[in-house]
Formats: C-alpha cells, structure tokens, sequence
C-alpha cells in the first residue's frame, strides 16, 4: 500500500472516528406548533423534554420526535427485560420478524437493550402527506406490536 493511499484511510478513518464522537443534538422540527395541533386534534397529548417534542395517546403507540436529516424522526421505545437480555438471540429474531412486516418503521434493539421503533418523514411538515405518514407510522405500531405480543410479552416491559 502507497503511503498516500494509508494517510488517505488515516484521515478517512479519524474523520469517521470523530463523526460517531460528535453527539447529534435533538431540534424540534420546523413548524412544530402545527405538528402539535395536528396531533392533539387527533388525541395525542403533546410535551417537550429534552429538545425533543413528545406526544402520548391512551390507545395508540406514544412517540417523540426531532428534526434529523433533513426530516423529521419518530421514535418509540420499550425497556427491554432481564429475559431479553439474557436471550438476546430471540430477541433479535423477534425484532427482525417485525421488521420483515413493518411498512413505515425500522425496529432494532438498542445499545441499552430496548426495543427501539423509529420512523423518518422527509422535508419539512405538509398536514396531507404528514397525515398518511402518522397513519402508517400507527398503523404499524398497532399490527406489529399486536402480531408479536406473545413473543414480545416476556421481552420487553
């Protein structure tokens, strides 16, 4: 290897290194108060913690959410058990199950051994394809959540 090419992977390599090391802060997203009303018209009660907007709901998956990427991101979580953690393999299994009949969101387990439910919505908000947006994003938090309870039963809290 030339020692151009190796200072190149060097820089390359300490660029990502710092990258991953620069914590990405929580924005509330652009038109937030619009957002908010949107949803509480919709039942969602909203609030704010930690530059992140929250919005809960007594039937439906309670999420926060941030501007990211130029969009917007919707995460949900559920604290993993001491079951889970011991089985990480079935676990895993679980959430990629899930995954294969998610339309809207992506589901992994976490660093901290949650199951993490997140989906991102391009652009700035537009209520019309926001609103086919939340209806999938509900849509797959109900059917998957619901298809997987069993197995999610003992896996998460």
């Amino acid at each position: 290897m030339t020692r151009l090419r190796r200072l190149s992977l060097t820089v390359l390599f300490v660029a990502a290194a710092l990258g991953a090391a620069i914590p990405v802060s929580a924005d509330i997203p652009e038109h937030a108060e619009e957002i908010t009303t949107h949803l509480e018209f919709n039942g969602y009660t909203a609030g704010e913690e930690d530059g992140w907007l929250t919005f809960s709901h007594p039937e439906r998956l309670s999420f926060t959410m941030q501007t990211y990427q130029g969009g917007i991101l919707l995460q949900s979580w559920f604290g993993g058990t001491e079951y889970a953690g011991e089985h990480p393999g079935e676990f895993h299994t679980v959430v990629n199950s899930m995954n294969a009949g998610a339309t809207t969101m992506r589901l992994y387990v976490d660093n901290d051994g949650d199951l993490a439910m997140e989906a991102w919505y391009p652009g700035t908000y537009d209520k019309e394809t926001f609103s086919s947006f939340l209806d999938a994003w509900e849509d797959d938090g109900a059917t998957l959540l619901g298809s997987h309870y069993d197995a999610l039963s003992h896996l998460v809290e």
